[in-house]
């Protein structure tokens, strides 16, 4: 039989070059991906099998000519082959996310740390996997020691984020998303005392995450669940207009 024509060489063929795009294409492409080489495995491999059996059989069963299916296969393939590199290429990551806001309320951080500490006991209560580290309640008092500061409440009109492009053709580039109505109150850690945050103020602020690998937390804006304001760089600020 013509290998051509024959629905098994092209769920073969289909199926090893789905197989090995998604397989070798993350890895290469974006090797910071979770997914990694599952792409192949168990997506782009057995889809380009199924779809190479299916293509196959309709290209037997109508009257093209050898040389007609030959082209169509190569085709076939090589769409799968771009089309799964395309799919592999890394998404652009977030460098910075800002907010357009007003300030409203403000409070000194120590002020909630009793809402907080009962806001752990109850997580500590519900699991029994992770034991909590030693003396988590008095080591408060050293967080706040080492890091003052305010919970300062925000009208946040919109946000905005820069982004880092990871593709071959622009890796490193930085672009603004693009700013995007919010409309929401959230909370945030800022240094300094609450004359720092005059209610009604218009700010352009940048927030970022507080990660602690402790539990709870042995960082002051982690442990009392808030992000960090930070002022915005002014490289970011001129690629908002």
């Amino acid at each position: 039989m013509n290998l051509r024509s024959s629905p098994g060489f092209w769920a073969l063929a289909m199926g090893a070059v789905g197989g090995a795009a998604g397989f070798f294409g993350p890895i290469v492409l974006n090797p910071d991906a979770n997914q990694g080489p599952m792409l192949g495995l168990f997506i782009t491999g057995p889809g380009g099998v199924i779809a190479g059996a299916i293509l196959g059989f309709l290209f037997r069963i109508f009257p093209f000519g050898d040389s007609v299916r030959g082209q169509a296969l190569v085709l076939a393939c090589t769409a799968l082959g771009l089309g799964t590199l395309w799919f592999a290429l890394p998404e652009p990551a977030l460098k910075l996310r800002i907010v357009d806001a007003t300030i409203g309320d403000c409070r000194p951080a120590g002020e909630l740390i009793p809402a907080r500490i009962a806001h752990w006991e109850e997580r500590i209560a519900a699991v029994s996997y992770a034991p909590p580290r030693d003396n988590w309640r008095d080591d408060t008092r050293r967080m706040l020691r080492e890091m003052p500061g305010v919970v300062v409440e925000l009208d946040v009109s919109r946000s905005n984020a820069i982004l880092e492009h990871r593709r071959p053709w622009d890796r490193g580039q930085l672009s603004a998303q693009g700013w995007k109505r919010i409309g929401d109150t959230e909370r945030y850690f800022g240094g300094g005392t609450c004359d720092s945050y005059p209610r009604g103020k218009h700010v352009l602020l940048a927030p970022r995450f507080s990660y602690s690998r402790a539990w709870p937390p042995s960082d002051l804006p982690d442990f009392l669940g808030v992000q960090v304001l930070e002022a915005v760089p002014p490289d970011y600020l001129r690629m908002m207009k």
